[in-house]
């Protein structure tokens, strides 16, 4: 059933049945007119189920509620006998957000977690999440004074809650930045972690301040229903035939293909195929094995992504099936993160090694990723409905360049503070590990923030408007000029990849474009 669908008839079952309205229904004079099929109601934002009762409108910077919207709070507290002052409906913006329209039942979910949220501790709490690299593995070092003495609070606690202890982000930034200060036992395996060939003092000041964002990755497994039914191209195989020639154990003792075992190994890839069209079409042939090792496969890369996620990156898994996941992480691992999922996903042979045995893995099949940079005090289901919507957008991309064409196996990267999203390839992760190399070099202080701007306001209509085959070399020379011209001349080798167009679903860029995008959206997440 289609969600439109889906909406049409629970549209239709609220025009035939009158819901029970409570005070509230009609405490701002408002009628839902539902059986003679009235349209003066909309749908709540976070489930699209029930009609919203309540609407938290936002004002024109978005970052508060609307003059009418604080009017009705006013109004509603005042028919139950409250006062409520400028502080608690600022308070009240951390569980309800400006611009969101919610139904009763979203209402009474949110409030029953508000006063049951000390007791019910199913999942870490996003400020857990934001703070679980910080805590376990920065471990800074807290000045002794009595102003410090919130911050020791928050650092020695089980479980994190921000404005709870320090009331305020703007307190909880000044108090960060006084009282905390790096263990320099710990710089050593701090670098190792983010990978910086130096630690600068800008990089220090960065790692040991305040954080207020976290990250939710959702991935799904490219064309995995053709995948369980083994609708697959017997030729495609060839990518992994590649892979295994690279980096298999089989020819790792000879000069490429020259050996025995490779000219055996070529030829069988070569007559399996041709055994394919002959009877199956060119696709692969279904059996009882192959579905074995599909769920084996399976098996084998949600353990690893458990690991990946909770173990080598400090994260939280909501849900791991072997195609799919859902995970929350701190942004100091995010890029580390991405990578290693894909990793567990699709092998560098196209093979897992358990103790003595190989086991084939998902591919040639790769994954495409949404991930979403949240604050602390965005709604998480929003944010993750919201993830799940871009998901669905990565999956209509097509990558094209001079060599070859790719379809999905992308990365979708978007804020919940801004409008941009960046769409990168996940087949090789140069173009990830650039975005990774960008952002800290500005955390070290090198890379100047401005270089976004710089690219988008100076060049950007220029490098589109240039036909990528007639012009690459200038394309890239002007890339070169605007990294150089913002500090980072550690850049240039990484900038030499080839130009890529992408289309997808209401979607048209170039991977340069893509790269800037993607630093805007790490930019000041530390």
């Amino acid at each position: 059933m289609t969600v439109n669908l889906f909406r049409k008839l629970i549209k239709e079952k609220y025009k035939k049945h009158v819901l029970p309205k409570p005070i509230w229904f009609t405490s701002f004079n408002r009628d839902f007119d539902y059986i003679n099929g009235g349209r003066n109601w909309e749908y709540c934002t976070v489930c699209g189920n029930e009609p919203a009762i309540i609407n938290f409108s936002k004002n024109r910077n978005g970052d508060d509620y609307s003059e009418q919207a604080k009017c009705e709070i006013l109004r509603l507290a005042f028919q139950y006998g409250y006062k409520v002052t400028d502080e608690q409906i600022e308070n009240l913006k951390v569980w309800f957000k400006p611009g969101e329209k919610l139904g009763p039942l979203c209402i009474i979910k949110r409030g029953l977690y508000y006063r049951l949220r000390n007791s019910l501790k199913v999942f870490r709490s996003t400020d857990d999440i934001a703070y679980s690299y910080y805590k376990e593995v920065i471990e800074p070092i807290v000045k002794d004074s009595e102003e410090c003495n919130k911050l020791k609070e928050f650092l020695n606690a089980e479980e994190s809650d921000v404005y709870e202890t320090f009331e305020n982000p703007i307190k909880a930034r000044r108090i960060f930045n006084k009282c905390a200060e790096l263990n320099e036992k710990k710089l050593a395996c701090i670098q190792k972690d983010y990978g910086v060939s130096e630690v600068t003092d800008s990089f220090k000041k960065a790692i040991k301040g305040y954080r207020e964002f976290y990250a939710i990755i959702k991935a799904d497994a490219d064309d995995m229903t053709e995948l369980a039914r083994g609708e697959i191209e017997a030729e495609k195989y060839f990518e992994i035939l590649s892979k295994l020639l690279k980096y298999g154990e089989i020819c790792k003792d000879s000069r490429h293909r020259k050996n025995s075992p490779c000219k055996y190994l070529i030829y069988t890839y070569t007559n399996m195929t041709s055994i394919a069209y002959a009877i199956n079409n060119g696709y692969i042939l279904m059996s009882p094995t192959y579905r074995v090792a599909l769920s084996t496969a399976m098996m084998i890369t949600l353990l690893r992504d458990i690991k990946t996620v909770e173990v080598e990156n400090h994260g939280q898994i909501i849900y791991a099936g072997g195609d799919d996941v859902v995970a929350l992480v701190p942004i100091d691992r995010l890029i580390d993160t991405l990578i290693g999922l894909e990793k567990n996903f699709v092998r560098e042979d196209g093979f897992f090694t358990v103790r003595n045995w190989y086991i084939p893995s998902i591919s040639p099949h790769g994954r495409s990723f949404s991930v979403r940079i949240s604050n602390i005090a965005d709604f998480m289901t929003n944010e993750i409905q919201t993830a799940t919507e871009l998901l669905n957008k990565v999956k209509t991309v097509e990558w094209n360049s001079d060599r070859n064409s790719r379809k999905k196996f992308s990365v979708i990267i978007s804020s919940s503070r801004t409008n941009y999203v960046s769409i990168l390839p996940v087949w090789d992760f140069k173009y990830l590990e650039l975005v990774k190399k960008m952002w800290l070099l500005n955390l070290s202080g090198i890379l100047s923030s401005s270089v976004f701007e710089d690219y988008e306001i100076g060049f950007k209509k220029l490098i589109n408007g240039l036909s990528d085959r007639v012009s690459t070399q200038l394309i890239k020379s002007l890339i070169n000029y605007v990294v150089i011209r913002n500090k980072g001349e550690d850049l240039k080798k990484d900038f030499e990849i080839d130009v890529m167009h992408i289309t997808g679903r209401d979607y048209e860029s170039n991977i340069f474009d893509e790269i800037f995008k993607a630093f805007r959206l790490m930019r000041g997440v530390l």
